[in-house]
């Protein structure tokens, strides 16, 4: 890869926003108007998606089109523009993740054992998670790991509000606080 790659950790969807892969990409420079990985991308060549990247500060999503670039499979973003109407970049993840520590006065304080939960779905601005019963409050900052491709990706989000669930648990609705770190 050349020097002016960044690694970044994305969620890629299909034009129908089912989500297909969590993969680490190699986005290169804007103007260049594409991003590739080195993981494997389920999507054929030819086919719509979308992909929403945990950059820093705030995530950014984007729509392309699946080329063959050599061997590999890249993605061609449409005028390399971000998606911003949140309703457009709120994506369906249901995928399994781990709060690793909760943020007090600025200092993150490590949990013994990390708490289980699903990460249901995920915007640019926040995301929706299901966890044990109370398992946090209202206003609440946390950090909240997720396996992406070769990695992990930590975001830390506050608790903005809580809705019971008829199975004994409890959604979160969070606002991302930043981009998060590689882990």
């Amino acid at each position: 890869m050349p020097d002016d790659y960044t690694k970044c950790s994305a969620i890629i969807y299909d034009a129908e926003g089912n989500h297909l892969d969590s993969v680490i990409i190699w986005a290169h420079d804007a103007e260049e108007n594409y991003v590739e990985t080195r993981d494997t991308l389920s999507l054929d060549v030819g086919s719509l998606c979308e992909m929403l990247i945990l950059t820093d500060p705030a995530p950014q999503a984007y729509k392309g089109r699946v080329h063959r670039h050599g061997a590999r499979k890249i993605i061609r973003l449409f005028q390399g523009k971000s998606v911003e109407n949140r309703r457009e970049t709120r994506y369906k993840t249901d995928i399994p993740a781990d709060i690793t520590g909760v943020v007090y006065d600025g200092r993150v304080y490590p949990l013994h054992t990390p708490m289980s939960i699903r990460l249901l779905n995920i915007s640019v601005g926040g995301m929706r998670i299901n966890a044990a019963y109370n398992a946090l409050t209202d206003g609440a900052r946390f950090q909240v790991h997720i396996k992406i491709g070769d990695g992990d990706k930590v975001l830390t989000a506050d608790v903005v509000y809580r809705e019971d669930t008829p199975s004994g648990g409890s959604e979160f609705g969070c606002r991302l606080v930043d981009g998060g770190s590689e882990a």
